[in-house]
């Protein structure tokens, strides 16, 4: 198992932080037996006077409403920013919400421009579309890239179905610093709710039914192949 924690941007220089378990009550198992050889300490961490990396995302651009049954279309786009380091890209989770079942919307693809980067055919039991890198993807200090998430709108959806995309949580997106190492920290701030995330409608297809005749008129009882 590895824990991992955000470090708050005012946290002193030098000091030091480690995880512990104290007791057994720390931890919830269904065992009928637990050994716990305590105390349990992870190893003791010191605050350096180094800043880490940043990343902003935002949503970028507008999107086209895709069309039921549509294999690909795009319900996400957005723009990450590097700032005080070089960036590696590892994952992101994206939270799928709206009114569309999570069964209605398949197959995401990660891609900047022509570039596939990752895949994942369902969201988890979370409604998250996890999306790791397969490749080595950076982003340059100061530099910026824009990826799009594109998904299958199943048969099943219905017409005016929701599809929304957005960043839950801080820690949803992963990019490691090219100097320290470490976690770049992540500012979400337009791009963290349904609100200020991505959004696109499922539109369905337009049958008119006309009526073409016959006129109105009386049928004869026990009469053969009359049209209605």
């Amino acid at each position: 198992l590895t824990v991992k924690a955000d470090i708050d941007a005012a946290a002193g220089q030098g000091n030091q932080n480690a995880f512990e378990l104290v007791d057994e009550k720390a931890v919830v198992s269904n065992t009928t037996q637990l050994t716990f050889n305590k105390p349990i300490v992870g190893a003791s961490l010191q605050i350096a006077n180094a800043t880490a990396g940043t990343a902003t995302i935002e949503r970028n651009g507008t999107l086209a409403d895709p069309k039921i049954g549509d294999k690909q279309a795009t319900i996400c786009q957005f723009k990450i920013s590097a700032a005080n380091e070089k960036l590696s890209f590892k994952s992101i989770s994206l939270r799928i919400a709206g009114t569309a079942s999570t069964n209605d919307v398949q197959n995401f693809t990660l891609k900047r421009g022509a570039t596939e980067l990752g895949t994942v055919k369902t969201v988890n039991a979370k409604n998250l579309a996890v999306l790791t890198i397969s490749g080595n993807e950076e982003l340059e200090d100061g530099g910026n890239a824009i990826y799009m998430v594109n998904a299958d709108i199943m048969a099943t959806t219905d017409p005016n179905d929701t599809v929304q995309c957005y960043l839950e949580e801080s820690t949803d997106l992963v990019l490691l610093g090219t100097v320290y190492g470490y976690g770049a920290q992540v500012v979400k701030t337009n791009f963290g709710t349904s609100t200020t995330g991505n959004s696109v409608t499922a539109k369905g297809g337009q049958v008119t039914l006309t009526l073409k005749g016959p006129t109105s008129g009386n049928i004869a009882k026990n009469a053969k192949d009359q049209s209605f």
